[in-house]
């Protein structure tokens, strides 16, 4: 699973984006930068954060659909038995997903 995507590393990866100043300048730069944001820009950003995450989000659950699929057609058996999927690590936004994406898939969850 992709390391979680920290809010204040993805201000410092965009203030980086766009910084041309000097390596040893560029951490007063960023708190220059941050304090200079509006209540629309830190919205925005927010925003932008947001649709970021739900995409590693996604990306982990097409790992993980792709990572059962292939332990079920790697066993050749008919799948009939219970399965227990640990999530207790993953963000509650992975719990969510992955609730939803095996509801859809007509997988009955237990309690």
């Amino acid at each position: 699973m992709a390391k979680e995507l920290k809010f204040e590393d993805y201000l410092q990866e965009r203030h980086g984006e766009q910084y041309t100043g000097t390596d040893d300048m560029m951490p007063d730069d960023f708190n220059i930068w941050l304090d200079d944001l509006s209540d629309d820009d830190w919205i925005a950003w927010g925003d932008k954060f947001a649709a970021k995450k739900m995409q590693f989000s996604l990306k982990d659950l097409t790992d993980l659909e792709y990572s059962i699929s292939s332990e079920i057609e790697s066993h050749h058996k008919e799948f009939t038995g219970g399965c227990t999927i640990d999530i207790s690590g993953a963000s509650s936004n992975i719990g969510d997903l992955l609730t939803q994406f095996l509801t859809d898939r007509g997988v009955e969850l237990v309690k």
